[in-house]
């Protein structure tokens, strides 16, 4: 009776061995060697900040090895740029964003058991950042900007998007304006665009935006535009503990 039980015990441990190996927790918590990662918390910035101040913020973070190979704030920047154009008193506006600065490191910071704070329970550490003046709202035109400068940061596609609003949006006088005016049509042939009714048409409109890649955006245009270069900056606070992989906990905030 006793062999029958020590066998059934084994059995039962060979059991649990396999599904431990098949099923590992720490596996599934994305544990290396049965450390997780570390838990990081960053308090919240304001949703907008101005360029040149500097914020001060704490950040907590903890982890069940209580080992930290590596601390520190990394920096992430965003560009926003709004683009206004003017033509006969019609306004286009367009918008893009793009990846500006990718991941940057700030600052490392030593990591030092005197920051554990036992009511929270976890390590506390105040940080200092400064909001780069570089980073700052601007809006650029004319006087900042020529023309080729304005169109180099457009974005691919842009001028034939402005070359179709215009088509749409601009009133018979105004078209006839550019076109007659510059010399691209003779009247007739621009009276020849719009049918009876006095709208344009299809292949009229056609004709209206070959005449505009002719004349050129950069003329099209002239002296009127602007453009709004805004930055999003993201901040990450980083843990490496002995799972030697981070974890970090993110704000970010817009500079004006």
């Amino acid at each position: 009776m006793k062999k029958s039980i020590t066998i059934l015990l084994s059995v039962l441990g060979l059991m649990t061995w396999s599904s431990c190996e098949e099923n590992d927790v720490f596996d599934d918590l994305g544990a290396a060697q049965g450390s997780t990662l570390a838990d990081v918390y960053f308090e919240p910035f304001a949703p907008k900040l101005q360029a040149g101040v500097e914020v001060e913020k704490f950040v907590q973070f903890w982890s069940v090895d209580d080992y930290f190979e590596y601390t520190g704030l990394w920096e992430y920047v965003y560009l926003f740029q709004d683009m206004t154009v003017e033509v006969e008193g019609v306004i286009y506006e367009s918008s893009t964003s793009d990846e500006f600065a990718d991941w940057t490191e700030v600052q490392a910071y030593p990591f030092d058991y005197a920051d554990f704070n036992p009511e929270e329970k976890a390590y506390v550490k105040t940080i200092t950042y400064q909001v780069d003046n570089a980073y700052d709202l601007v809006s650029l035109d004319k006087d900042d900007l020529t023309v080729t400068e304005f169109i180099e940061q457009t974005p691919e596609e842009y001028q034939e998007d402005v070359f179709s609003f215009y088509s749409e949006e601009l009133g018979k006088d105004a078209l006839q304006n550019i076109i007659v005016g510059n010399g691209l049509m003779t009247q007739s042939e621009f009276d020849a665009l719009y049918d009876e009714n006095g709208n344009l048409t299809d292949a009229g409109q056609a004709e209206v935006i070959a005449s505009f890649e002719q004349l050129g955006l950069a003329s099209l245009i002239g002296d009127s535009y602007t453009v709004e270069n805004e930055y999003q900056i993201t901040l990450g606070y980083r843990v490496t503990n002995g799972s030697q992989k981070f974890n970090d906990a993110r704000r970010s905030f817009l500079v004006f």
